[in-house]
């Protein structure tokens, strides 16, 4: 499903990638960003960094579709040398 929906979305247009899937890629390229970055080109894949806005609205979203509109806690520490 996955795979045709991928296909689908080159063939319609320029499928981007974000940080995550960048991050997740590069381990499959041993850290090599030159060739990833040469390998998403060949494929017609690009990468665009999401803004504080994008990424603010997709923990909106998330927390949501978690079905909880209590804000929970979800990391704690007390100074910044815990993180």
């Amino acid at each position: 499903m996955s795979r045709t929906a991928l296909e689908g979305a080159l063939i319609r247009g320029k499928v981007m990638i974000c940080e995550i899937v960048y991050a997740e890629l590069a381990a499959a390229f041993d850290g090599d960003g030159n060739l990833l970055d040469s390998f998403l080109d060949d494929i017609g894949v690009a990468f665009e960094a999401s803004s504080k806005e994008i990424l603010l609205k997709a923990g909106r979203l998330w927390r949501q579709s978690s079905g909880s509109s209590q804000k929970k806690s979800l990391v704690t520490c007390s100074s910044p040398t815990q993180i």
